[in-house]
């Protein structure tokens, strides 16, 4: 068996550059991209915020008030006999 003193190349770059580390690096850049840009969001005025909520409830309360039916009947079709009950 020959064994190096000195590490490869490939050696070197999968200890410093692996999937696992370029992934961990990759996430954190990307956590903290989203963290700085909505730290730059303000919001919206309370007026505004109102309109909106205003429009998500308005179908809400102009619908009219279903029945609840909790006794459906389900109609279940009869299985067929198997083949060897057949005459």
């Amino acid at each position: 068996m020959i064994y190096f003193d000195n590490p490869t190349k490939t050696e070197l770059t999968n200890k410093f550059f692996s999937v696992n580390i370029m992934t961990a690096k990759s996430e954190a850049q990307r956590a903290v991209t989203l963290e700085l840009a909505e730290a730059n969001i303000r919001p919206l005025p309370a007026e505004a915020q109102k309109q909106i909520a205003d429009k998500l409830l308005a179908p809400q309360l102009n619908e009219p008030k279903k029945k609840q039916n909790n006794h459906i009947r389900v109609r279940q079709e009869k299985s067929p006999k198997p083949y060897f009950f057949h005459r």
